[in-house]
């Protein structure tokens, strides 16, 4: 607990001290925010004249009215901005390859999002991109497991990138899978965002490292979340989506920043990171389990996900992101609590995850 007090004190004095020391980031925030209003207030306009719209078919896709797909476009385009500006100030928050894998997942998501897209074609061209940015990124390779619950550390040796591009490409589909509510997506990725900004601040407080200045992951964190928070205003209010590029977008950027942590990290483990993605994570081999079962393709989506079900009950989207996020909060804040029993609680939450499932289909709840 005392751990938890002095890493909560310092995350203070790490906004308070950085905010002194340099207001590059406080003015940049500033201008990305106001054109992020600006293009989201005219998301309708903008949509029709690139055609990413997404249509209601009253099947799979329930909104009522066409909604634009511009969350993707506009949060990378927000993420150029940044990249150019600092870049200008001499300042490096992610190098060149990032960004073209950046680059080339988010058009990828917005000729998905035009054109629907094959999804085994989809699939392999997501793999040729993690393949090529992690060739040249292979400090992010996973090489080894490190768990809480066992000293053993598992050497991945020949399987190291098969594995870790398999690891992305769950994240990916996974968190994809949870853009069908409104608000849902958004919500989830700060969630796990916040969480990682706790395990970075608690690795670099375990080294003694200078924890009044942000490294270059909070910085990139802490604007997506902003970028974020925007979105869920237009979200909820069904004006604008992320659209495949979004989910794959803010996919790809969870998996840089865990990868990242984890590969810096003494204390950040499989565990953590398993709770951390838990809901989208089981509930996406849940769903492909069962199409697999009933001869449907694993990739062709349908309304079988938690959040439908949750929806089924509640009748809000609101409140469907509400009772998921709720979850998703205090499964990873009971781990930080009680971090000896992190295994405990992965078994627990997900016997929970299926018993909720089941109560709800039987109209037990």
């Amino acid at each position: 607990m005392n751990v938890i007090f002095n890493i909560c004190y310092n995350t203070y004095n790490v906004f308070y001290f950085s905010t002194l020391w340099n207001m590059t980031y406080i003015i940049l925030l500033f201008f990305t925010t106001l054109i992020e209003i600006a293009l989201f207030s005219k998301a309708k306009i903008i949509g029709y004249k690139l055609n990413l719209i997404d249509r209601p078919d009253n099947t799979r896709k329930l909104h009522k009215l066409p909604t634009p797909t511009l969350g993707g476009p506009v949060i990378f385009s927000l993420f150029l901005i940044i990249f150019f500006v600092l870049k200008f100030y001499e300042i490096n928050i992610f190098d060149w390859s990032t960004l073209i894998a950046l680059s080339l997942i988010t058009s990828l998501g917005i000729i998905d999002d035009k054109f629907n897209i094959n999804p085994n074609l989809k699939l392999l061209l997501i793999s040729v991109i993690l393949l090529l940015f992690f060739t040249q990124n292979q400090n992010l390779i996973v090489n080894e497991l490190r768990f809480s619950s066992y000293s053993h550390v598992l050497n991945l040796n020949n399987f190291a990138i098969p594995f870790t591009i398999l690891c992305c490409l769950l994240l990916i589909n996974s968190l994809n899978m949870t853009d069908g509510k409104n608000g849902l997506c958004g919500s989830i990725q700060i969630i796990i965002l916040s969480f990682l900004i706790f395990f970075i601040l608690k690795n670099r407080h375990e080294i003694d490292l200078d924890i009044k200045t942000l490294n270059s992951d909070i910085i990139l964190i802490l604007f997506y979340i902003s970028f974020l928070i925007i979105f869920l205003f237009f979200n909820f209010k069904g004006l604008v989506f992320l659209g495949d590029s979004g989910s794959y977008l803010g996919a790809f950027l969870i998996a840089y920043f865990i990868l990242n942590t984890y590969q810096n990290s003494i204390s950040f483990n499989v565990e953590q990171i398993l709770l951390l993605l838990i809901l989208p994570g089981i509930d996406m081999l849940r769903v492909f389990i069962e199409r697999i079962i009933n001869n449907k393709n694993p990739f062709i989506g349908d309304n079988n996900h938690f959040h439908h079900i949750i929806f089924l009950k509640t009748k809000s989207h609101i409140l469907t992101t509400l009772i998921y996020c709720v979850l998703l909060l205090l499964i990873n804040i009971s781990t930080i609590l009680f971090p000896n029993l992190t295994l405990n609680f992965l078994f627990i939450y997900i016997i929970i995850y299926f018993l909720l499932i089941r109560l709800i289909k039987n109209k037990m709840i």
